[in-house]
């Protein structure tokens, strides 16, 4: 269904209002004035009656919703719109009705799910909070603000956030603790926070294991130039560091430098044979290869 709004409409009506107003100026040369005063107030009367009637409706935004909706029951985006303005103004069991409504009617609705979790934190409900935000992110993987509500939750859950306060206990006793600082940075990123990730791995010395961690969550990021730079200063401290040789041959693949990639794929199942990772990136080199040899 396909909503017929009101705005809508304003571009026709300019031309009726030519052709009435011709009508009017046409009646009023020709006819007696008072013969047209008298009928031509009365109509301007009864739209201005309309008009003032509509007036409540645009003036309040939930108001104006509320009646889209009425008439169209079936649009997803009118009842997250609602939704949205009921949450804004604190009336969160109205503003719940109106999402879940919206989820029911189109479940692919990141924006509805999103909503939804922001209700659920504030009404204290975590896990269920939790639950939306994974669905957004589902849906839209790099919706920020759901990563970052995500990390939040996660972060408080007992069990993690004991993880972190150990690991910084860690670090804070030996900032030279590469192990520990690994650590941390790989559970910050698990919990969807690359950035503070990134920013415990520059903190200390960067030994060819943070180098390799750096790289690496730089490459998921999408930076490969940055993470080249980084698998390769890692490679300088440590020449047969395994995973950085993997990580490195991986990003010039993902480039489309080939050769330069079976180089240092090669190299780490020299340092490690049973690579899993340079295996498989082997095996997709060659059929890249062979798909350009076609």
């Amino acid at each position: 269904l396909e909503l017929v709004f009101e705005h809508r409409m304003y571009l026709p009506t300019v031309g009726l209002g030519v052709v009435t107003g011709v009508g009017v100026s046409w009646a009023w040369r020709r006819l007696r004035p008072a013969a047209v005063a008298l009928p031509g107030a009365l109509v301007l009367a009864a739209l201005a009656a309309s008009t003032s009637a509509r007036l409540p409706v645009w003036g309040d935004e939930e108001a104006l919703l509320r009646q889209a909706a009425r008439h169209a029951p079936g649009s997803a985006r009118l009842h997250y719109n609602l939704g949205a303005v009921l949450l804004r103004r604190g009336r969160l069991d109205e503003a719940e009705a109106e999402l879940r409504r919206a989820i029911a009617l189109a479940p692919d609705l990141r924006a509805a799910h999103y909503a939804l979790g922001r209700l659920l934190e504030r009404t204290g409900r975590p896990r269920e909070a939790l639950a939306a935000y994974e669905r957004t992110l589902f849906l839209d993987p790099g919706h920020r603000e759901a990563a970052a509500a995500r990390a939040r939750l996660l972060a408080a859950e007992p069990a993690v956030a004991g993880r972190l306060e150990a690991l910084r206990r860690r670090l804070a006793a030996d900032p030279d603790d590469e192990a520990a600082r690994i650590a941390l940075a790989d559970t910050l990123l698990r919990l969807g926070d690359p950035q503070s990730a990134l920013a415990v791995l520059r903190q200390g010395a960067g030994g060819a294991g943070v180098l390799n961690e750096e790289g690496r969550i730089l490459a998921q990021l999408g930076r490969t130039a940055e993470a080249e730079a980084r698998f390769r200063a890692a490679l300088a401290r440590d020449p047969r560091h395994p995973d950085a040789l993997a990580n490195l041959g991986a990003v010039l693949l993902a480039e489309g430098r080939l050769d330069e990639a079976e180089q240092w794929l090669r190299r780490a199942l020299t340092v490690r044979p049973d690579h899993p990772q340079a295996r498989r990136n082997l095996e997709v080199l060659a059929r890249e290869r062979a798909a350009r040899g076609r």
